[in-house]
């Protein structure tokens, strides 16, 4: 409860930090330093996108493994987009094309307080990160899925389960896996297996 309130305490300070100097007493608007910020991310996601469809062609089988990443890629491709189409709506209020919106502003505060934006936020995972370690996070979380996609028909040797956004689906696929190899290898060979509780 207590930390609720300092951190309620602590946010409702920096929003009350006058947003137009610096440090050095230069003229620094909070517009600037979200515009360097939006920019910056449009570097790092601007090209990042997974073909899922593609991908789904050229697997030769399906298996639990298969799906677990491609619903993750789906999710990902999802929040990419909403990464995109909001800095770049907020790129053309900047340059004046566009008339700036209640959640143009959100975006440019979130940027500038170092937040994770709403938007973003619910179409991610549950976070209490700055945007900084967020935006680090997440490209974690797409190096793995970019890895698995090199070789999609091989389960990865290691799995970061917190990366996922589901890691319930990804240990229902190993159980349906392991099942699966249990009960051919039973049926196969007429081996019976018991449990020891």
């Amino acid at each position: 409860f207590r930390t609720q309130q300092s951190n309620t305490m602590f946010n409702t300070l920096m929003e009350l930090q006058p947003k137009g100097l610096s440090s050095d007493g230069g003229a620094v608007s909070s517009q600037h330093i979200a515009e360097a910020t939006a920019n910056e991310l449009l570097e790092k996601f601007g090209e990042k996108s997974f073909d899922v469809e593609d991908l789904v062609r050229n697997l030769d089988e399906m298996g639990p493994y298969q799906n677990v990443f491609i619903q993750e890629m789906d999710i990902m491709n999802v929040l990419l987009a909403e990464i995109k189409r909001s800095i770049k709506e907020l790129q053309l209020g900047f340059a004046g094309e566009l008339t700036m919106s209640e959640p143009m502003e959100d975006l440019m505060n979130a940027l500038y307080m170092d937040r994770v934006p709403a938007t973003w936020a619910k179409r991610a995972w549950p976070s209490l990160m700055s945007l900084g370690n967020w935006v680090k996070n997440f490209l974690d979380r797409l190096a793995q899925l970019e890895e698995w996609m090199n070789n999609p028909s091989e389960m990865p040797k290691v799995v970061w389960l917190p990366g996922l956004l589901s890691p319930q689906s990804f240990l229902t696929a190993i159980y349906l896996v392991s099942h699966g190899a249990l009960t051919s290898f039973s049926y196969n060979f007429g081996a019976s297996y018991c449990c020891i509780s």
